[in-house]
């Protein structure tokens, strides 16, 4: 394959259970370089250019696609530049006598004979070609195509599932041109040749799989040098640089299928982040890049699992804190819809750790608590409270809280409990206390333990009991 393939790009499961699960590998650097998301200003100019295009502008945009710009750039210019003079006054003379087949064929020989030397799969810059002149099928046919021009012959370059090549029109009909080949001129026909040894034999260039074949512009073409680099990047795992490349490939042609590349170069990387755990860093580019471009709905689903994954981390630290300010910092970044969810995730996994009184409030309120859950939960939260304030306090200020709470929760049967439970504590308390001052006979401390008791619950039937039994053993010593 001499096309880098569409087919290369990394694509994200839509599908998210619990952890995104992102089929990259880790980036090779140590540090996550800078991703341009914005398109360079060479191909916004360009994009504006009408097709064909002139060959000084072919030449310019050919070699900006192969990642050349200001001083090199301009090098390679005049390289190509001196090229053309070249053919244009030794070889374009004799070629513009013959018919526009034969100078189609021959054109396509000198090229061979005078430039290219050796086919190599992945070499598909421009300025390597003219230096080494070793090429693949997109960088000879650009070449085919722009000298071609200057010959006069109406030509266009042609994309199949994994191959490009051109086409000429010869007046009588289009032929195809297999620019890898110099026999390559009307691939399947049997030609003659005489080779360097003067000896004479026949060579054959069989047609390859020219069933699906897409006619393409010139911005098109270019931008083939443009997929073959991000291919050659994304073999590499090198995919924050694909997302520019992918991001002026969509800028050139405004092609529809380019943008759904140009996103999922995006995805890729956003993979990247989250495969080593910046799920932050994942969800806010993927939210800059959909926002930028209008990606909202092909990547919401996406955007939710980074979401999710970001949530989860703060979830497994037990860090309600930070989980409930991230979601307060998402609002305007997530649909309502996955929003919710992601909140009613975030109260599930609280309440599952104890939780708050508020937060279970919200989740009755908002159906994600039956009544009877709602009920058990408010009375562990509750005697949790209430035993932090015994222990804290003692056992009435612990009473007092839980009888001044709202009737709803007052009349429940577990808080009925856990109020008892509370009062015959601290009653016991005094109980205790005041039995052991009569048995130390300490009658003065022992009353004075029931008169506090008795001053905060002057109806304890306890206290009233033992206050009479003190008076019956102080008698005899009156």
């Amino acid at each position: 394959m001499c096309k880098g393939s569409k087919h290369l790009v990394i694509r994200i499961p839509a599908v998210w259970i619990f952890l995104l699960l992102a089929a990259v590998s880790v980036y090779s650097k140590t540090a996550d370089p800078a991703v341009r998301t914005a398109p360079l200003a060479f191909w916004k100019e360009a994009s504006g250019w009408t097709t064909p295009f002139e060959t000084g502008r072919f030449i310019t945009a050919s070699l900006a696609a192969s990642g050349l710009s200001g001083a090199g750039l301009k090098t390679y210019e005049m390289k190509y530049s001196s090229l053309v003079h070249t053919f244009n006054k030794t070889e374009l003379p004799y070629l513009l006598k013959l018919s526009k087949e034969q100078r189609g064929d021959k054109l396509l020989v000198w090229m061979h004979k005078q430039l290219l030397k050796q086919y190599s799969l992945e070499q598909t810059f421009m300025n390597v070609l003219i230096d080494r002149g070793t090429f693949n099928c997109v960088s000879s046919s650009i070449l085919y195509l722009i000298l071609a021009r200057e010959a006069d012959l109406t030509t266009r370059g042609v994309e199949t599932k994994d191959h490009v090549f051109c086409k000429v029109n010869t007046g009588k009909g289009w032929i195809d041109v297999e620019t890898t080949s110099p026999f390559g001129f009307n691939p399947g026909v049997k030609k003659e040749f005489v080779n360097d040894f003067k000896q004479t034999g026949f060579t054959y260039v069989p047609p390859g799989n020219y069933a699906y074949r897409k006619v393409l512009n010139d911005k098109e073409v270019t931008a083939l040098i443009l997929q073959n680099r991000m291919a050659l990047l994304q073999k590499h795992n090198r995919h924050a640089e694909t997302a520019g490349l992918a991001v002026d490939r969509w800028t050139l042609t405004g092609d529809s299928n380019h943008f759904t590349e140009m996103n999922n170069a995006f995805r890729n990387w956003a993979a990247v982040l989250n495969d080593k755990k910046d799920y932050s860093g994942a969800l806010h580019f993927l939210i800059k890049v959909s926002k930028t471009y209008n990606l909202q709905q092909e990547n919401r689903k996406l955007v939710y699992g980074l979401a999710y994954n970001n949530l989860i981390m703060f979830l497994n630290q037990k860090d309600f804190t930070r989980a409930e300010t991230f979601l307060a910092a998402e609002k305007n970044n997530l649909p309502a819809e996955d929003l919710d969810k992601l909140e009613k995730i975030a109260l599930r996994r609280s309440l599952s750790s104890g939780g708050s009184i508020p937060q279970v409030q919200k989740a009755y309120e908002s159906g994600m608590l039956t009544q009877k859950e709602w009920a058990d939960y408010m009375v562990y939260l509750y005697q949790k409270k209430a035993a932090e304030t015994a222990d804290s306090r003692g056992y009435f200020p612990a009473w007092i809280f839980l009888t001044g709470l709202p009737d709803n929760i007052k009349s429940l049967p577990g808080m009925k409990k856990i109020t008892a439970v509370m009062y015959h504590n601290w009653t016991a308390g005094i109980h205790n206390t005041f039995v052991e001052a009569v048995r130390k006979k300490d009658f003065l401390s022992a009353e004075k333990i029931l008169k506090e008791g008795l001053i905060k619950d002057p109806e304890n039937t306890v206290f009233r009991e033992d206050r009479t039994n003190l008076q019956n053993l102080r008698q005899p010593t009156d």
